[in-house]
Parts: structure tokens; sequence; C-alpha cells
């Protein structure tokens, strides 16, 4: 036993052995890769190849700008003829007329939903007032109706430019323009009343004028806002409401709650005008919510 641990004690305590140094003759092999890493390159494009997909390149940079700039001249001449078409082959009534014909010096501010913009559009034509519409590329097809339609666009929105926007409505109102504002817009939620319009009631002094219009023949699109798109050969009720006064004391509480308060009373008008043209009355903010 005594010797047996002297040999292991002698085997341990021994140098290890010098490892074979390489040679000419007998190279060290690498390494290789492994050949699921390693991808195929890809096949050469031919001459012709290369020419029709710089060609496909370039016809898609000078598409895609002639196309918008054919849209922002074509439609809004398409939705006018349409809307005229419309009011031609419908019979309308209004409730309120006393503010169709006002005096020009009575300046209005009008707040609506963001679904029945359409017709809006068609109604106010040629007021000459201000309507606020936001940055992006809808925007600026709004932008170009509105011109058709004679009104003046004021780019901004609740994420992009909202106070400047805001602040120069404000102004053009006190200088005795109309303005409109579609108050859940552009993005909602549905019936959302966003404190925009709040505040530059309370700033200008402009009492505001919910507005709600319904037709009998219509469709709505599937979009966020369930935009009505009326049809000809149908009846089209449009109403007014009672002015909304914002104090210029009013705090952000009070901007909150009146905010809510023209909500409702947008609805309310909107719930009388589906009943007049047969309708039953519907709150789109459930229909949207379960969408």
């Amino acid at each position: 036993m005594i010797i047996s641990r002297l040999e292991r004690f002698e085997h341990e305590a021994s140098p290890p052995a010098p490892s074979p140094t390489p040679t000419a003759a007998t190279p060290t092999p690498r390494a290789t890769p492994s050949p699921e890493f390693t991808a195929p390159p890809p096949p050469a494009l031919t001459k012709k190849e290369k020419k029709k997909k710089k060609k496909k390149k370039k016809r898609r940079r000078i598409r895609r700008p002639a196309v918008a700039r054919l849209t922002l001249w074509l439609a809004p001449i398409l939705l006018d003829w349409y809307m005229w078409f419309v009011e031609r082959t419908s019979r309308t009534t209004v409730f309120g007329e006393e503010y169709e014909g006002r005096p020009r010096n009575e300046v209005m501010l009008v707040a609506a939903f963001h679904q029945t913009m359409l017709y809006l559009l068609h109604h106010f034509r040629g007021r000459e007032g201000v309507v606020m519409t936001s940055l992006s590329r809808d925007g600026d097809l709004l932008a170009a109706i509105l011109d058709r339609f004679g009104m003046t666009p004021i780019r901004g929105s609740t994420n992009h430019g909202g106070r400047e926007a805001r602040e120069e409505m404000t102004r053009r109102v006190r200088g005795g323009s109309d303005a409109g504002l579609v108050c859940d817009g552009p993005r909602g939620p549905y019936g959302k009343v966003s404190v925009g319009i709040i505040r530059v009631a309370r700033d200008s002094g402009v009492p505001i004028v919910a507005c709600a219009v319904w037709t009998s023949r219509h469709f709505l699109l599937r979009s966020w806002d369930r935009t009505l798109v009326p049809l000809p050969f149908s009846r089209i009720y449009f109403a007014y409401g009672e002015p909304l006064a914002v104090p210029p004391e009013a705090t952000v509480a009070d901007c909150t709650r009146l905010s809510e308060e023209l909500g409702d009373r947008i609805r309310g008008r909107m719930f009388a005008m589906q009943e007049k043209a047969g309708v039953p009355a519907q709150d789109f903010r459930v229909a949207v919510t379960a969408a």
C-alpha cells in the first residue's frame, strides 16, 4: 500500500510530457464553419433584370406623389358634384332656421361630430368661415375640400400644432369669422368632445352652437367615426342646438364639464334627427366600442 502511494506521488510530481510540435509535413487542420450557418450567395442579376429593377424603383418614386396630387385635385370636385346631386334630389328640413338667416356681423362657433362631416361641409359651403383640420395626409385632403367649398383651413390637431391652431382660430373668431370644429376628431374616440373648442369659446367670447344631421337614406363607412354618407332621393334633417356660453373665468374643471355637456347636446340633437328620419336612435359610442 505504501508502494502504491509512492508511485502515485511520483506520477503526480512528474512534469507533463511536451506536446508534439507541428511540422511542415503535418500541418494543423483549420476549423471549418458548420454548413448550417453558411448561407448560399444570392444569384447574380442579369443586366436586363438590373435595368428592370431600377425602372421599377424610379416609377414608384414618381407614382406616389402623382397619385397624391391627383387625389387632392379630383376628390373635392367629385364630392362637390355628389353632394350637389344629393341636395337636388332630396328634401331638406332645417330646425333652428334663425341661425340660417342671421346677420353677417353675428359670429357663430359651430360644433359637430366627425361622423356628419361630409354633409356639414356642403351645408356651410360659401360661408367663408374657418375650420380646423389636422396636419396628416387626411388633413391635406380635407384642406383641399375646404378650399373648394369656400372655407379656410387652419392646420393643427390635439397631438401636433393644436395650441397654435387654437390661438389662430380664436384670433379669427374675434375678428368676425365664423368657425367650425368636429369636436371629437381627428382620431376619436367617437363622441368624446375635446376641450379645445371650449377654450376657443372662452377666449373669444362667442357661444358654441351644436349641430346634428341625419338622413333617411344613407350608408355608414367602416371607419372609427362611422362616417355618414347621404344617398340621393332621401329626407335630410338638420338641427341647430341652443347656444352654449363659456364664461371667461372658466377653469380647467369647468372646461371639462362643459365639454361633456356639449357632447350630450350634440347627441340629443342627433337622436332627435334620427327619429325624424324614421331611424331608431342609436348611440354610436356603444356600436364603435363593441366593434
